[in-house]
């Protein structure tokens, strides 16, 4: 055995072989010890003939548990089963098991429900770049999701990085030219910290990244393994001709999954070629800013996603991820969507009944997928049979609605699409499985726990009366002896390992112990006996029961493999369910929210009324502000924004921005109206962070990320910029900001709808000499030197700054506050001198002693290397501390 173990992992280097031996998983030599650490489990030696190895191992129903904690480290499993039925109980002749690589598991191939993450796609991706082509395939193995695209150009990188930031690969395919190389930007997703870099799988660098070798990658070997996969005779149905890169990467995922899976992927009969126009692509930082699928820090939830998501069923979750993260751009599909939406925000009972009817639907594209596969167990079709269960109902109230429920005559599915219930695989289904069988064990020792219904194969009813039979018999016998014997405490006995026995308390007087009594060995308090006539009715019924085993195993593939035959159907059917679900979900959220359907033009204005931020809007507790936005790329283009922090400039900007891609998925939006000219990206620009990894500062990423939109926005863009050029000097961020606008309103190749959030209020002049640019501001209450931000945005420009009141609610000492004050007013006062000479003039022309003599403390000095206007609640709190140690003896002074 050792050595079919160890000819196994030197053809799976750097993977964890988990080996069957009987009811146990085990591992030996360093691969045990590298799970007694990871797993923090026992390790021991065990002699093998003359060898004496490490070994440990876990139990078969912890399997899974070990299988799911090694991928969460970055390890690949190769799982190695039994693959013939081992002699029981010593009754039947002992022989040398045969064992298989069954399944290699990696975190990209997953199609074990209990693995995966019921509401979020688990992809496979495969990146290839040849001469600045990005070559790219994606497939999620468990839904059968497949597609290919190439990117070109100098934003080729650019995009290929947004386009995995949206799908978060759990696995990523590279050739070993790219490996340990930026060649391709590859996102760091989990992690395989903690592990000894000595005991580390070779094929992981990155925690998700795989390197496959460079003749999987070859063109004609790509092409090859997909019109075998797909059955034809060339590729050009599929959308790949010219596409050579794509086709590449494509290849490779295939020719991975059938490596991995060890079984047949059939489920996988069609890819997908991706056009960039038809989808609005977000790049990694508007993901990111504006909250999509993932809040900004440590929140758990928070984000978009975790708003709209009133979906029922596991297929609909996802579908509605992958909608949010791909905006649509044609107007047509989008109205299809909207107006499915619009019949179940009308129909208020119809919707509510749907709903109830999805909570029956389970995860029926993952199981049908599995069932296709070829890989589906008891569990999965008693799954898929109570998905099926459910659908009739879904479909009647879909299909028989009647024209006074829904307000209109129009259907409840987009492009008049009909719910197939898949009638057939129920009604096999139903004949077939047994109600009362335990789905998830064997159910098949005892005689008792059935997984196949009477009545569905006579030969198999024939078995299972002969196994109920001998338990008559072994009932019988039982009760006989106590009553030949005279022994009231005989117990007949079943053990797994040794079969039946008789069981006598040690104390029995031997002379009621009948003579056709034959010792068995045992320890415990009781002595076990045999007869005769017991080993063959027990070689009768172990007999029996493998011939059951046998049978109810070959009745249960031939049921999967019948409803394979209509896998095509019900991953049809999954899908139509899943995007009811979302119709349905995205109503509910539409009437609960009290969201409007916006009217989705062609042309170039966004115009929205009482608008309101989603996400901000449902954590709220007293009613959110809401604000109009009016922008129009032929008039008012550029919206420049000034207003102190904390007064909602950032939130009034993302709002805008959330609205536009609500409105592009198909959803509802919160406003009281909403025109929108539909937009191909949405660019974001807010908020700034060092980029650790990079060694970039704080104002190299706003630049570098500023730089990117210009670059790559077109006419139909929407831009949202705040506060740009606040990483640097005053006057050079004044001046980025002022030439970034004007590049924007004078570009005749640009012209986008523009929000830009500042607080340099000179820019606000920009509005008298450039005719597309208006001035907004965030209005303010200001009493008795006291602020309350109103959060509301109207036209004009803002009258002055609150910095220093914000310092204040930051809680700054007073003394610090009231200094900042003061200086405040000498530089406004002296404005021009201090521009001439770059700080504060030590000479005044009021009186003002105790300003100026007073020795300059610390607290102050570095006070005034602080940009006020600019200063956000938050960094003042990361100041407090120090500014208070520094203040403390000014504090005491005063």
């Amino acid at each position: 055995m050792l050595r079919e173990y160890r000819q196994t992992q030197a053809e799976h280097p750097g993977a964890v072989v988990l080996w069957r031996n009987g009811e146990f998983f085990e591992v030996y030599f360093e691969t045990a010890r590298l799970l007694g650490t990871e797993l923090n489990l026992r390790v021991k030696p065990r002699p093998f003939g003359k060898e004496t190895v490490d070994f440990t191992g876990v139990p078969l129903a912890n399997g899974r548990d070990a299988v799911h904690r090694l991928l969460q480290r970055g390890y690949r499993v190769v799982l190695v089963e039994q693959v013939d039925e081992p002699a029981m109980a010593g009754v039947l002749p002992k022989k040398t098991i045969k064992r298989a690589v069954v399944r290699v598991f990696t975190p990209g191939t997953l199609v074990e429900l209990d693995l995966l993450d019921r509401g979020t796609n688990n992809y496979l991706a495969a990146v290839i770049v040849d001469h600045g082509v990005f070559g790219l395939s994606y497939c999620d193995v468990s839904t059968a999701e497949f597609a290919a695209t190439e990117f070109h150009g100098p934003q080729a990188r650019s995009r290929l990085e947004a386009e995995l930031i949206r799908l978060q690969p759990a696995e990523i395919l590279v050739t070993d030219d790219h490996a340990g190389t930026s060649t391709i930007p590859l996102p760091l997703h989990g992690s395989s910290q903690g592990v000894a870099e000595a005991a580390r799988p070779t094929a992981w660098t990155r925690g998700n990244l795989t390197i496959w070798p460079a003749w999987h990658w070859d063109l004609t070997n790509a092409t090859e393994s997909l019109t075998q996969q797909f059955n034809t005779a060339s590729l050009a149905g599929f959308g790949l001709t010219g596409l050579p890169q794509a086709t590449r990467a494509a290849g490779v995922v295939i020719q991975y999954l059938r490596e991995t899976h060890r079984a047949s992927v059939a489920q996988i009969d069609h890819i997908r070629t991706m056009h960039h126009d038809a989808a609005m692509l977000l790049d990694p930082q508007t993901q990111r800013n504006l909250e999509l699928l993932a809040p900004i820090g440590a929140r758990k939830r928070g984000a978009l996603v975790d708003l709209l998501d009133q979906t029922l069923t596991p297929m609909g979750g996802r579908l509605l991820r992958r909608w949010i993260a791909q905006p649509l751009t044609d107007l047509a599909p989008l109205e299809a969507r909207q107006d499915a939406v619009t019949r179940y925000v009308e129909a208020t009972l119809l919707r509510a009944n749907v709903r109830n009817a999805l909570k029956g639907v389970g995860d029926l594209e993952r199981v049908a997928n599995r069932v296709i596969q070829g890989v589906a167990g008891i569990e999965d079709v008693h799954r898929l049979r109570d998905s099926l269960r459910a659908l009739p109902s879904v479909a009647a109230l879909v299909h028989n609605a009647t024209p006074a429920a829904l307000c209109n005559t129009a259907p409840l599915l987009p492009a008049d699409a009909i719910l197939d219930v898949c009638a057939d695989s129920l009604c096999l289904l139903e004949r077939a499985l047994n109600d009362e069988a335990d789905a998830t064990g064997d159910g098949v020792e005892r005689g008792d726990l059935l997984k196949i219904r009477h009545g569905f194969d006579p030969e198999l009813d024939r078995v299972v009366a002969a196994v109920r039979l001998e338990h008559d018999w072994l009932r019988t016998f039982e009760t006989r002896e106590i009553a030949r014997t005279g022994i009231r405490l005989l117990k007949l006995t079943y053990n797994p390992k040794t079969g039946w026995f008789i069981e006598l308390p040690r104390a029995t007087p031997a002379y009621l112990i009948p003579a056709a009594y034959e010792r068995k060995p045992g320890a415990g308090s009781n002595d076990r006996y045999t007869t005769a006539e017991l080993q063959a009715h027990e070689t009768l019924l172990q007999g029996n029961q493998l011939r059951l085993r046998e049978l109810e195993r070959a009745a249960l593939g031939r049921v999967i493999a019948e409803v394979a035959t209509h896998g095509q159907r019900l991953l049809a059917t999954a899908r139509t369910v899943a995007e009811l679900d979302v119709f349905v979900g995205l109503a509910e959220v539409a009437v609960r929210r009290r969201y409007v359907r916006p009217l989705l033009t062609e042309g170039v204005e966004l115009e929205i009324v009482n608008g309101r931020h989603p996400i901000v809007e449902s954590t709220m507790h007293e009613p959110f502000m809401p604000n109009d936005t009016t922008l129009d790329a032929e008039d008012a283009q550029i919206l420049v924004v000034t207003g102190p922090n904390m007064a909602g400039k950032s939130t009034y900007l993302r709002q805008v921005a959330l609205i536009t891609l609500l409105a592009q998925i198909g959803s509802y939006v919160p406003a009281d109206a909403a025109r929108i000219g539909l937009v191909d990206r949405i660019f974001t620009r807010i908020g700034a962070q060092d980029d650790i990894a990079t060694g970039q500062s704080t104002f190299m990423v706003e630049m570098a990320e500023t730089a990117s939109i210009l670059h790559t926005a077109t006419p139909r863009s929407l831009i949202v910029l705040d506060e740009l050029g606040r990483g640097t000097s005053t006057y050079d961020g004044l001046s980025i900001a002022r030439a970034v606008i004007e590049w924007l309103h004078g570009n005749p190749q640009l012209g986008c709808r523009t929000l830009f959030a500042t607080h340099y209020h000179e820019l606000t002049a920009l509005a008298d000499t450039l005719p597309r640019v208006r001035n907004y501001h965030v209005t303010v209450a200001d009493h008795d030197d006291q602020i309350v931000f109103l959060r509301k945005v109207l036209p004009g420009k803002a009258d002055r700054s609150y910095g220093i009141h914000v310092a204040g609610l930051a809680g700054l000492p007073r003394p610090v506050v009231r200094r900042a004050a003061e200086v405040l007013a000498l530089l406004e006062t002296h404005s021009d001198e201090v521009r001439a000479q770059g700080h504060v003039s030590t000479t005044v022309s009021h009186p003002a002693p105790q300003i100026i003599a007073t020795p300059v403390h610390p607290a102050l000095r570095q006070l005034l290397g602080i940009k006020l206007d600019e200063l956000t609640p938050l960094a003042a709190l990361n100041k407090l501390y120090e500014l208070q140690a520094l203040a403390a003896d000014l504090e005491t002074a005063s």
